[in-house]
């Protein structure tokens, strides 16, 4: 009997891990916390996902190369292990998947959000950067209300000022209506330092730049 428990506990993990859509790359390497650019305290805490059980959600914020993703997903694939459904997405696509739903039909966009309240964690990457329909700003208060409702947890990376979301989502009154829901139960996560990405790339090329445009103008 424990043999099948655990046969069936594996297989719905592999299944969930699948079906979050993690980037690939970040499931062949693994986080390492002693790199993070955040209080490793902190970390180790998000890393046990009590705070999915309280329905809370964390705003992972900082400049670019710093590890939120990286961070984010490491937080899913525990969250995944512990039982919790897990979906990542980034918010340009979030938000375009959405809009291409609404066009089709409004049936097939409620099914898009009802996807959405099925999961226990959702991850919504870049929010601020990429090209986002008109209506983004709407769509952001939809999710953000249907889960503050049904307590469910949310982690969002940015690395824009959250002030900047409404421009960006095109709807300042929708953004900040959702962000009021999501922020009432937030941790907010700041990471800091050099980028990790430029680290990597200084290593390969045995140099030391400090910004990523001079990865093209300097010899």
């Amino acid at each position: 009997m424990a043999s099948i428990w655990q046969y069936r506990r594996d297989k719905k993990m592999i299944t969930w891990t699948t079906t979050a859509c993690f980037p690939k790359r970040f499931l062949q390497t693994p986080f390492q916390l002693q790199q993070a650019n955040i209080p490793q305290k902190s970390a180790e805490e998000f890393l046990r996902c009590d705070w999915i059980g309280r329905s809370e959600n964390i705003l992972m914020c900082g400049p670019s190369g710093l590890g939120k993703t990286h961070f984010s997903v490491a937080i899913g694939q525990q969250a995944i292990a512990k039982g919790y459904r897990t979906r990542f997405v980034t918010a340009s696509k979030l938000f375009k998947d959405l809009d291409k739903a609404l066009d089709l039909a409004l049936a097939m966009y409620e099914r898009k959000l009802q996807s959405l309240d099925s999961v226990n964690l959702l991850i919504i990457d870049d929010m601020g950067n990429g090209s986002v329909p008109g209506e983004s700003g709407a769509y952001f208060y939809e999710i953000m209300d249907r889960r503050h409702d049904k307590g469910l947890s949310t982690i969002i990376t940015t690395n824009k000022a959250v002030s900047s979301w409404g421009t960006a989502l095109g709807d300042s009154v929708s953004v900040r209506a959702a962000l009021d829901r999501f922020l009432e139960f937030a941790y907010k996560l700041k990471f800091s330092g050099k980028s990790l990405r430029l680290e990597t790339f200084n290593k390969r090329n045995k140099m030391n730049i400090q910004d990523s445009a001079e990865a093209i103008t300097k010899d």
